[in-house]
Order: structure tokens, then sequence, then C-alpha cells
């Protein structure tokens, strides 16, 4: 049986799976890190290929083709990394360089639009329900950025360059003077996102009653996107604040989609969005409600959580290296 490979880059760590023909998991590796992947990106890359392969019992023999899901700007032939504020590298040709060590197609892909094909394929596979071609799709997942994707029934929206659907990029704060890593301000990304709320944390700092919350769980300034979550589940109203106003500005982004885009579906991943879905849905809730446009006319989309989890980059990732690859095996 072929198997084929999904390994996802983020922030803090990578995450790889096996698939088999019929797209179930054979195996999966996670591994967290600090984050410092320039200059190791390959050798990292290739490290997750070992271990998945090793858990899973299957060699390089029995793999089709791999795909990588990376955080930052993808070209469109899905093989060179442009641009990664996070990974921290640029104009990488990722695809051809593991291809060549490997023996096998590469495809890379950004992790948003990898994420959303693998959320798609797994509706998909669990519905009777036949596709809509005309269907609009949002994903934003929320992880140490902010990133997004777009789908019109089967088709990742990809855009002229391969950056279509930086959505975390949306201005929702006119008045925040902030320079986010995009080279603008007032972005999303700089509120609902791991490394947007530890800076908003840092100019927002907690009073006393909050540090004596946060010392009793061993969090240390500056503050973390865990240490504010930890803060929240305890029910301190500074941490608890920053996520409702966290969902607030999501929740602006998301009437901006709205009025572009008409998605019938968005859906919310990545591991902040995961941690801190409980204040920000309803916070995002109210305020596209109190935003809407039509609204007699117009109900707004469904609003989700990603069904996968975690690995659902690296599942994309996966399902687009196994597409390609029976795509060229058609022709």
């Amino acid at each position: 049986m072929t198997h084929f490979i999904g390994i996802d880059v983020g922030g803090t760590k990578s995450a790889a799976v096996v698939i088999d023909e019929s797209g179930a998991t054979a195996a999966r590796h996670w591994k967290e890190h600090q984050g410092r992947w320039q200059g190791r990106l390959l050798e990292t890359v290739y490290s997750s290929i070992e271990r998945v392969t090793a858990e899973g019992g299957i060699g390089l023999d029995q793999v089709g083709a791999f795909g990588v899901a990376v955080a930052g700007l993808v070209s469109r032939n899905q093989s060179t990394l442009v641009y990664s504020p996070i990974i921290r590298e640029s104009h990488f040709d990722l695809g051809v360089r593991l291809s060549e060590r490997l023996g096998r197609p590469v495809v890379v892909e950004n992790d948003a639009n990898a994420t959303l094909y693998g959320i798609t394929r797994h509706q998909r596979a669990t519905s009777d329900r036949s596709p809509d071609e005309s269907r609009v799709a949002l994903l934003l997942t929320l992880g140490t950025g902010f990133g997004g994707a777009i789908m019109v029934g089967d088709r990742i929206i990809v855009g002229e360059h391969g950056f279509a659907a930086e959505l975390g990029h949306l201005t929702v704060d006119y008045a925040d003077e902030r320079t986010c890593v995009c080279g603008s301000r007032g972005c999303i990304e700089q509120f609902a996102s791991g490394r947007g709320i530890a800076e908003l944390a840092a100019v927002t700092p907690p009073p006393p009653a909050s540090r004596e919350t946060l010392d009793g769980l061993g969090a240390i300034a500056p503050y973390s996107a865990r240490d504010i979550v930890a803060a929240a589940e305890q029910g301190d109203p500074w941490a608890t604040g920053l996520l409702t106003l966290c969902g607030a500005m999501l929740g602006r982004a998301l009437s901006i989609l709205c009025v572009t885009l008409d998605p019938t579906t968005v859906t919310i991943g990545g591991t902040f969005g995961h941690a801190t879905g409980p204040w920000l849905l309803p916070s995002a809730l109210e305020e596209m409600r109190n935003r809407s446009t039509y609204a007699a006319e117009r109900p707004l989309p469904r609003l989700t959580m990603d069904a996968i989890g975690p690995y659902a980059a690296a599942t994309g990732a996966a399902m687009l290296a196994a597409a390609n690859f029976e795509k060229d095996r058609g022709q």
C-alpha cells in the first residue's frame, strides 16, 4: 500500500502524519521546539519524517509523496518558501531540496491552506451531501501567528503570487500604533494570536490581584499566551478581559470577510484558537451581530472549531501530496 506523509512546521512545534491511500491516519509525531528554525529547516523536516516513519513502521520506499505545510508565503509552484517571519527563512526552495534528498515528489503549501484543504476533505468524507462548487469556506488559524485560507468549492484561492488569504493582516484597529511583523499596524494578528496577545499583555500590565493569580500559577513576566489562558481558566478578570477584546477584534475581521466573501462556513483552528475558543468565539459572534450588514437578508455564517485538531495542517499537507500524486499518475 502506498502511504503519504505530511509535515507541519509552525512557530513552536513540528507535527507529522502518515496517511494511507484511503486517507486514514497510520502514524503521527509531534515535537515542541523553541522556534530556532533558521538554517535548520531542511534537517528538522527530514528528522520529523524519520520519526513518523519509524512510529508507523514503514520505509521510505512505501511513501508515494510528501507534503510540507509552513507558516509563511509560499510560491504558486508549491515549492519555494518565499518568506516566513516566524521560521525566519526567505526564498528557500524547500520542495526541490527535499525532493532531491528523498527521491519523491514534495509539495509545499501555506499551513492555513493545507489545514483548510484537510478539513474540507474530512468533511466531504463524513457527509452525504454533494459538493457545491460555489460554496465559500474560510479558515482562520490562530497559532503563534494568524493565518487564513479561502476555498471555493474544491479550489484553494492562491492569488497571483500565491499569497492570497493572508487574513491575519486585515486591519481591525486604526488607533493601534504597535508595528506588526508584516510592517503594518492594527492587524488582527496583533490581537488574536499567541504572539499578539503576549505583546498586548506587555502593554496592558495586570493589576495587583491578577499578578497574584499569575504568581500562583508560576507565571513570570513577560507573560505568554499560555499564562493568560491559564489565568482566564481561574476566572481572572484581566486575562478574560484580554481574551474578550481579542474575540471582539476577531469579530471585526470576520465582519469584513462576510461582506467581501459571503462565506458558508468559517472554521477556527490553531493551537491558540483551540485554547481560547471559550472566550473568543462568544465575543466574536457578538461583534459580528453588532456589525452585520443586511442582517435580515443574510444570516451569519456557521462558525465552528476545527474538528481535526492540532494535526490538521500536517494531515492536509499529506492529502495534498496524495492528490498531486494521483493527478500525476493519471496523466
